[in-house]
């Protein structure tokens, strides 16, 4: 998955206040599987699960669900969440010598 631009979305986005919130939450659930992958530190254990379930619900009910999120920022569900637990899942494969 290439990355999100968050810095240039927020900027597209500056006129709409909820989006760029929207934007945050995604972009914080993104920074908390990437911190604290594999962390021993039951807090930043807790918050990376937690971010895992987030990206895995199909929620549609809640405002900052992440089927909600991915709406407002006219990103595609599945492929968002595709290309988020695809990052997840090699994060615990051996690396390929160079």
């Amino acid at each position: 998955m290439s990355e999100i631009d968050f810095e240039g979305l927020r900027g597209r986005l500056v006129a709409e206040p909820e989006k760029v919130l929207a934007a945050s939450v995604m972009e914080d659930a993104i920074l908390c599987l990437d911190k604290y992958y594999g962390s021993q530190d039951e807090r930043q254990k807790a918050l990376y699960t937690e971010a895992l379930k987030w990206v895995r619900s199909d929620d549609n009910t809640w405002a900052f669900s992440f089927v909600c999120v991915c709406e407002a920022l006219k990103l595609d569900v599945d492929c968002i969440r595709k290309g988020i637990l695809k990052r997840e899942e090699e994060k615990g494969k051996p690396k390929k010598p160079s």
